[in-house]
């Protein structure tokens, strides 16, 4: 299972529900990631970690330059 680790608490029903779930492959996390980058943004999160069955894959940063 694909699963996201943030940097922050979400508070959002609508983003915990989708985190919570995890995704069968890496490309419906990824396109999920996208979709959900401002909400997750606005919601203070600066740092993401994409997980495949808890072992950490990368780290990707939500801040801009």
């Amino acid at each position: 299972m694909w699963t996201w680790s943030l940097d922050g608490v979400v508070e959002d029903p609508y983003l915990l529900a989708d985190l919570t779930e995890g995704w069968p492959t890496m490309e419906e996390a990824e396109s999920w990631l996208r979709e959900m980058f401002a909400d997750l943004a606005d919601e203070g999160i600066s740092e993401v970690t994409l997980l495949c069955d808890a072992e950490p894959i990368y780290t990707m940063s939500l801040l801009g330059d």
